[in-house]
């Protein structure tokens, strides 16, 4: 893609006149990312921090969460440590025209923020590992097409969050995204917020339609995910270092969630 800025903040796996594909690191200083702000793109962010698009919405993203950016973003963020890093798929207008469902690119962006079923999340990072092995430029186009589909059947679980309808949510999710790796119980999480158990447990399935408990294991398992498409070999550490209490709690949890076994999951990532 010509319009790219060379930079060493970018280590593309894949580049046409029309898309890009790779990892793309924010810009440190400004906590922006001139790429997504000047082109269509979706990807996922590999650390949890908040951003807000003007005009558009804000959200914690994260590993769990889908990005979709157009040209006129403006993109603040707060990076932990200062950066951010991501795997993007960024292209221009014209190819987006032609890949969104019935043309209809405004639908498709119409959110920032998506929060995918975890099948569709297993899509995405498959798709990215076969376009990291492969370079094949067929194959990522044809792909992200496929993804694209997937997206527009979406509807944005995202949305209650936007419009500022419960700060305890957003903190509760801000707490479980930096924790889910580790023991965690209800009241502890309530406790650091000022408020029973209770509450949190009501507030929190009244405002997105979940229990707490199911975004702790959308996390864990979006985490295990990226672990898996680089390739760690040893599920059963990967399930421990994931807070499970053993390798076949975590197997039984990826399997109802993503609806395929870890081990699965891995081998479809190969090329």
């Amino acid at each position: 893609m010509q319009t790219l800025p060379s930079s060493n903040e970018h280590e593309l796996w894949l580049t046409t006149p029309a898309v890009a594909v790779g990892v793309f690191n924010a810009h440190r200083a400004r906590g922006r990312h001139d790429t997504l702000e000047t082109h269509y793109c979706f990807g996922i962010t590999e650390s949890s921090y908040d951003v807000e698009v003007a005009g558009r919405g804000r959200a914690l993203v994260g590993p769990d969460v889908l990005r979709l950016h157009r040209p006129g973003d403006h993109i603040h963020a707060r990076f932990p440590g200062g950066r951010s890093r991501g795997t993007w798929f960024v292209a221009d207008q014209e190819w987006i025209a032609g890949a969104a469902p019935n043309g209809d690119i405004a639908t498709l962006y119409a959110s920032p923020f998506v929060r995918p079923p975890l099948p569709v999340m297993a899509a995405i990072r498959t798709y990215f590992a076969r376009v990291r092995g492969s370079k094949d430029a067929f194959y990522a186009e044809e792909g992200a097409v496929a993804i694209l589909g997937e997206v527009a059947t979406i509807e944005n679980q995202y949305a209650p969050l936007l419009v500022g309808k419960s700060m305890i949510v957003r903190d509760a999710e801000a707490l479980l995204a930096e924790r889910f790796a580790t023991p965690l119980r209800l009241r502890d999480i309530a406790a650091d917020l000022g408020v029973s158990a209770a509450h949190l447990a009501r507030t929190y399935r009244s405002v997105t339609g979940n229990r707490l408990h199911a975004q702790l294991s959308r996390l864990r398992i979006c985490e295990a995910m990226k672990h898996l498409a680089d390739g760690r070999q040893d599920i059963t550490a990967l399930a421990l270092d994931l807070g499970y209490s053993s390798h076949s709690h975590f197997t039984s949890d990826f399997r109802r969630l993503v609806g395929r076994t870890p081990r699965d999951f891995r081998l479809g990532s190969k090329i």
